[in-house]
């Protein structure tokens, strides 16, 4: 009769307990697979950053505004080329305001003429590279911004991955101080502690909490700014980022350098701009060179007498030249001086970024290799050491809680050097305009 009764109860508690549970992990799992754009990203999977560049160059709007751009500009070069538009004029001639005939008048007719402008050979092929040329340099500043969105992305990532590394050092800390505080309080009770270690304790946990809120804080920040440049939904839940690691390599400053010089969308930008003032240049000194316009006309008279046909060309006469053709000749050498000016500032800029990030790749290297090697694993050695010693009344609580605050600040300064030295590198990426790992 016992057992019936207790096999009564495991029934009802299956139904009562275990049910919910299962219902609500199969809603989980139903939830876990969500559609993003060109992909299915899992919540608990690894938020690839290649992915995320992907869905950035595909959808970011502010990328798609230059990419329409460019192919407007790619639309006029042909337009630059052609012809203006023939004019047709259809008018009356001579005609007589004493009797208003055809026919009292032998110069009166009716008169159509047709007319075409034609510029000077050479002038429509320079504004067809013009054109071309602009289009083109419309187009490596669409890569220039690829790679400065590609830049912000990898920038946020790494941010995002020291973020979620000092949340877990933040945690284990707490986890740790709250094993100190249980340790504090039964010392206390047993007569062997005092009062003022749990508080101290207390004040150091709230501290540390404190700062567990601000990285929360932080995380949320990245991740919107990570969901407004890949342009994913608000409610996108990216997974956790992909662990970093301290496989150093610093690539060569000449190499690097000689790579941003030939591969930097913006370098090339300029250098488009300058071959197209070039043409302007040619374009301008062709300009006290005449444009010709053709035309033909028809007149028809009345009476039986003959109809008349007349062609004519006319021509500009470039009698200012000195202030005009001349002056425009001049503005165009100065405008090549000036983006010559501008392209060897952009390029001494470069190498003193590159030079200047080098150093501090060089330094961040250095302090992991310390970090690592020694500063990591004798601030553990001494926190262990210390709680082993207080939990047998050897050493004071203020030495514990020095010992911990010391390890803490090593593990995160030593996540904060490592990805800066990975926010270095994406930084040198876009100043090359090259991928370098």
């Amino acid at each position: 009769m016992v057992h019936k009764y207790v096999l009564i109860l495991y029934i009802i508690y299956l139904f009562v307990f275990i049910s919910p549970v299962i219902a609500d992990g199969s809603k989980a799992a139903d939830k876990k697979l969500k559609p993003i754009g060109a992909g299915i990203i899992k919540e608990d999977d690894i938020l690839e950053l290649s992915w995320l560049i992907d869905h950035t160059i595909t959808n970011n709007p502010s990328l798609k505004v230059i990419e329409k751009e460019a192919q407007a500009a790619e639309k006029r070069i042909r337009q630059a080329s052609a012809l203006e538009d023939p004019v047709f004029t259809a008018g009356i001639t001579n005609f007589p305001l004493i009797d208003m005939s055809f026919r009292s008048a032998p110069m009166t007719m009716k008169q159509i003429q047709l007319s075409q402008k034609f510029p000077f050979p050479g002038k429509r092929r320079l504004r067809e590279n013009i054109a071309a040329l602009k289009s083109e340099a419309i187009y490596y500043k669409y890569f220039e911004k690829q790679r400065e969105l590609v830049n912000n992305v990898k920038q946020a990532y790494y941010e995002l991955a020291y973020i979620e590394e000092a949340i877990e050092i933040t945690r284990k800390n707490l986890e740790l101080l709250s094993h100190l505080i249980k340790i504090t309080q039964i010392k206390y009770e047993v007569g062997k502690g005092i009062r003022q270690d749990i508080l101290k304790a207390q004040i150091e946990y709230s501290k540390i909490n404190e700062e567990l809120i601000f990285l929360e804080q932080k995380h949320d920040n990245y991740r919107n700014k990570l969901i407004y440049l890949a342009y994913l939904p608000d409610d996108f839940k990216p997974g956790r980022t992909v662990k970093l690691t301290s496989d150093f390599t610093i690539p060569d400053k000449d190499l690097l350098i000689s790579l941003a010089f030939d591969s930097r969308p913006l370098i090339m930008q300029y250098e488009k701009n300058i071959e197209k003032a070039k043409e302007e240049l040619r374009l301008a000194q062709k300009a006290i060179l005449p444009d010709f316009q053709l035309s033909g006309s028809y007149g028809q008279r009345d009476n039986s007498y003959a109809d008349l046909f007349s062609v004519n060309i006319s021509f500009n006469l470039p009698i200012y030249k000195n202030r005009k053709q001349d002056e425009g000749v001049l503005e165009k050498e100065f405008q090549i001086l000036s983006q010559n000016a501008e392209l060897d500032s952009l390029k001494n800029e470069i190498r003193f970024y590159i030079t200047d990030q080098l150093i501090n790749i060089e330094k961040k290297k250095r302090l992991v290799s310390l970090f690592e090697n020694s500063l990591l694993k004798q601030t553990i050695q001494v926190m262990d050491s210390a709680i082993a010693n207080y939990e047998i009344d050897k050493t004071d609580f203020l030495s514990v809680i020095d010992a911990q605050m010391l390890y803490y600040k090593y593990e995160k300064e030593y996540y904060r050097a490592l990805t800066d030295y990975y926010k270095a590198l994406a930084q040198l990426e876009k100043e090359t305009g090259t991928s370098i790992f």
